[in-house]
């Protein structure tokens, strides 16, 4: 099974029909694009994501990222953002 360090959620929707952290590796990133802030964005998960969260020690992040989108010269390309993201996220400097 191919394991993940990193996993971004592009709709909340997916997260109530597909296993979006099943691949996810022990203190993987999880990406979630929401309209809820960091502070209240818990109470939105299912209660499956919420234990994969804490069960797999992930370093969880939230963005809104159509409202980026919409504030950029991105209008219409979340993601894009979203990619942004993630390159963000590999990137390492040299030694």
């Amino acid at each position: 099974m191919t394991k993940a360090e990193f996993i971004a959620c592009h709709q909340t929707s997916f997260l109530e029909k597909y296993e979006m952290l099943e691949t996810a590796v022990k203190g993987a990133t999880f990406l979630l694009n929401t309209p809820h802030s960091a502070e209240s964005v818990w109470d939105t998960l299912p209660k499956e994501v919420q234990e994969a969260i804490v069960e797999k020690q992930l370093k969880f992040y939230v963005i809104d990222a159509y409202e980026v989108a919409k504030n950029t010269a991105w209008a219409s390309a979340y993601n894009t953002i979203m990619q942004t993201c993630f390159f963000a996220n590999q990137w390492r400097p040299a030694p």
